[in-house]
């Protein structure tokens, strides 16, 4: 009769950890879902106008201060502040409207799609426990 209880138990809690593990999806993080909208197709487009434009540093927070990289951010990133970024996003919402996506790779940028973008810094943040963060330059 002990056995069958302890077995009743082992059952029970492996049921109420997989329904807590189900139900406890954790919402990205605002940085995160800031490229998981840009990959969605279709810029808005402003056309002729003066802002709306905008650079994404994602870095390595155990590599880098975010205060003292964010001193080094206005309308658009320092060469210093790019080089601690781990991958880049910009894109600008007026005239010849774009995003573009860069990945450092062997110490250089290197544009790639959205898609590749996402997955390597979802995958770098994934193994350093959640490391990375963002900071923005741009205008309005």
């Amino acid at each position: 009769m002990k056995k069958r209880n302890i077995s009743f138990m082992v059952v029970i809690f492996l049921v109420l950890a997989g329904s807590r593990l189900a139900f406890s999806e954790e919402k990205p993080a605002a940085w995160l879902q800031t490229i998981i909208n840009a990959c969605r197709p279709g810029i808005a487009c402003g056309g002729d106008c003066q802002d709306g434009f905008g650079e994404h540093c994602y870095f390595d927070t155990t590599q880098f201060d975010k205060n003292t990289l964010a001193e080094k951010a206005d309308f658009s990133l320092s060469s210093e502040l790019k080089e601690a970024c781990f991958g880049v996003f910009s894109y600008s919402m007026c005239g010849a409207c774009y995003e573009q996506f860069e990945l450092k790779i062997n110490g250089k940028f290197k544009k790639v799609p959205c898609d590749q973008f996402l997955k390597a810094v979802t995958e770098k943040n994934k193994s350093c426990g959640g490391c990375l963060d963002e900071i923005i330059a741009g205008c309005c």
